[in-house]
């Protein structure tokens, strides 16, 4: 019986160091043995090796994203290493480009891997069309021994052998009719030159699956399917290349989505056959829609490049991924250390466990907290997550820090809102204070031009939104409330626009506001100073505090937009 030498079908608490056992680097012969594996090693054990193989099909999808940055976290936890390896055999299906952006999109989410394309390593070369030598050579014991032969059948052939086989119910989906050739007469044709593929000899004894996060699965008789390892083009199958590269490139950890959990039999069969112990397998659950559909480019973005163009925190979409399918809570490790947590301007940060950046995922990380049930993608979760991001960083004000990163990124999208824009307000300093107004407001840096125009560009006050904001309170109100602000905001101390905003940097423009409003008549008739001095610095009924959006435009462009307001009134009283 073969029997995938695993810890256990779901482990209690992290993965102890001292209870991996790792494959050796033995090359294959053509004496096919036995394969066995003990939980236990010695303290002398390498450390682990993970790897993320994805096919250059097309752009990342947040599944591939999960799947990489989980190798991240436990390598990263456990002391070990991940490599990038490119699995393109498949030529038909190669996107020229995807490699390049995959690289990218890694890079934007700072998921570093030791070895792979363009980092080089002690493995190369880290694309599988560029392996084939390695792979003939571990199939040459293969064909010698009767575990694998060569098929000549035609594709025509094969579509009708395969449609005959359904139709009597069986699961097999090849005859062996090429299994039965003599060594001379595949010699022979061999030496001609026919089209040929080689088929792996399978067998129909049993098997168990075992696996870190689901249950064992205990096959009493295997399917006789002799599936393919070589094909017609000289390059190897998915099948056969991943089981040779992860023992080439001594893999002790494969992780990977639920959908390979079917043909983990085929390559543990390969792994028995070449005398080879196999890694230890973690299946991850699928990401679906709320619906329970998988998730696709119809129901909504996929790619990890619409998240970028979008926006978003890579810190928050990693966050993000890393909860679809694990949960902090559900780990035995240590809680993260609160100084992995940078400090947020919002407590509801720091007490919420569930925003976590890189540096406390790899903490809390363990194969344990990953469930069985398919994950749910859930947008308003992302947004929340990403604004709390947003907050950590505006936070980090050291040099360098997440502060000058946010800023620098939110220059980028307003001055491509705004090409003629100069000045300050394109400046970092300035649109890191804005970005202080906006935290609680925007999802993500692409909606500040949207939600803060009024902080780059004095209103329109006689616009459809500015026009329903004045008419709110009587003209008489806007008049005198404009002029006592003027007349109070001229003379108050402003925050210094170098720092970040908190609130003891506004508490004075605070009380002088607040006096204003009890000088008015009190809390009940705030509304009469707030609205004209919202319907002055913003032309709009709904966005950042009135604190903070005089705060953040200064002295100077406060006491413009109040004198252009009450000019405005007074344009306005004449013309009528």
């Amino acid at each position: 019986m073969l029997r995938s030498p695993l810890l256990r079908a779901r482990p209690v608490g992290p993965l102890p160091r001292a209870a991996l056992h790792y494959p050796s680097r033995a090359p294959p012969t053509s004496t096919v043995v036995a394969f066995t594996r003990s939980c236990s090693s010695s303290s002398s054990s390498p450390s682990p090796k993970l790897r993320f193989a994805p096919s250059p099909t097309g752009y990342l999808h947040l599944g591939g994203l999960r799947t990489a940055l989980y190798n991240h976290l436990l390598a990263r936890k456990l002391g070990g290493k991940w490599v990038l390896r490119v699995e393109d055999t498949d030529q038909t299906r190669y996107v020229e480009g995807a490699v390049e952006s995959l690289l990218k999109t890694l890079d934007w989410a700072k998921l570093d891997f030791d070895e792979g394309p363009q980092k080089g390593g002690p493995n190369e070369p880290y694309f599988q069309s560029k392996r084939k030598d390695i792979y003939d050579r571990y199939l040459e014991p293969l064909l010698e021994t009767g575990k694998a032969y060569h098929c000549f059948c035609t594709p025509e052939r094969l579509a009708s052998t395969r449609k005959r086989l359904q139709k009597e119910g069986s699961h097999e989906g090849y005859d062996r009719r090429c299994l039965g050739l003599s060594k001379d007469e595949v010699k022979e044709r061999l030496e001609k030159g026919e089209r040929n593929i080689v088929r792996f000899k399978s067998s129909s004894g049993s098997l168990t699956q075992e696996d870190l996060i689901y249950d064992p699965i205990h096959y009493d008789s295997l399917p006789l399917e002799d599936f393919v390892l070589r094909k017609s083009d000289g390059l190897p199958t998915y099948h056969f290349a991943n089981v040779v590269d992860d023992h080439e490139m001594g893999i002790t950890h494969v992780l990977r989505g639920e959908e390979w959990l079917p043909s983990t039999p085929k390559h543990l069969q390969l792994y028995d056959a070449l005398g080879l112990s196999p890694p230890q397998f973690a299946h991850l659950p699928l990401l679906v829609n709320p619906d329970g559909s998988k998730l696709s480019k119809r129901a909504g973005d996929v790619r990890v490049e619409d998240y970028i163009t979008k926006g978003y925190e890579p810190e928050a979409l990693l966050n993000f991924v890393a909860l679809m399918g694990w949960s902090p809570q559900s780990s035995s490790s240590d809680t993260p250390d609160p100084s992995t947590i940078p400090t947020s301007s919002s407590p509801r940060d720091a007490s919420n466990e569930e925003v976590l950046p890189l540096a406390a995922l790899i903490q809390a990380f363990s194969l344990e907290g990953v469930n069985k049930n398919r994950a749910t993608m859930q947008s308003a979760k992302l947004d929340f997550l990403n604004r709390a991001h947003v907050r950590i960083k505006l936070a980090d004000a050291a040099p360098g820090g997440g502060r000058d990163d946010v800023a620098r990124r939110t220059c980028e999208v307003v001055r491509g809102k705004w090409p003629d824009l100069a000045g300050e307000t394109v400046e970092e300093p300035y649109v890191a204070r804005v970005l202080d107004a906006l935290k609680d407001r925007l999802h993500t840096i692409v909606d500040v031009p949207s939600l803060g125009a009024y902080f780059f560009h004095p209103p329109v006050l006689d616009s459809a939104l500015a026009s329903q904001l004045f008419k709110s309170v009587p003209l008489e109100t806007h008049r005198a409330s404009l002029r006592s602000a003027l007349s109070a905001l001229s003379s108050a101390p402003f925050p210094s626009p170098a720092q970040p905003m908190d609130e003891l940097d506004t508490a004075t423009l605070k009380d002088v506001l607040d006096h204003l409003v009890d000088e008015r008549g009190g809390k009940t008739k705030a509304k009469e100073v707030m609205n004209p001095l919202r319907w002055a610095l913003t032309g709009q009924k709904v966005g950042a505090g009135v604190v903070d959006v005089v705060a953040v435009l200064g002295k100077d462009e406060v006491v413009r937009r109040l004198e252009a307001g009450l000019a405005w009134i007074e344009a306005h009283e004449k013309a009528s």
